[in-house]
Order: C-alpha cells, then sequence, then structure tokens
C-alpha cells in the first residue's frame, strides 16, 4: 500500500491550510492522488503531493 501525503493549499494566495493523506493499494501518479483527494476538497483549495511512503499491511 502506498499512503500519499498532500498539502491542501487555497487556490488564489497558494496558502497552507492543512495537510492530509490517502492510502492506496497500487501505486498511481501524484497528479492521480491529488486529484482523488481534491474530490472531497471545498471550491477553491488544491492539494500537492509532498511526499509517498509505502506502508507495510
Amino acid at each position: 500500500m502506498i499512503k500519499y501525503i498532500a498539502e491542501i493549499r487555497h487556490n488564489t494566495t497558494n496558502e497552507l491550510k492543512n495537510t492530509t493523506f490517502i492510502t492506496l493499494t497500487d501505486e498511481v501518479s501524484d497528479d492521480e492522488a491529488a486529484a482523488l483527494i481534491e474530490e472531497v476538497l471545498v471550491y477553491g483549495y488544491h492539494a500537492e503531493i509532498i511526499k509517498k511512503e509505502v506502508v507495510k499491511q
């Protein structure tokens, strides 16, 4: 499993608001992981993947 850690930033100011993560069973591109996180964000924010790590089951 792969854990993608992302910063949540404002679209206009790029101000850091929070960090979050998503854990997936298969490796995907950083853009795909960010898109999955962005599906649950409030309008006006985006996710930037800052780190990914392998998680043992």
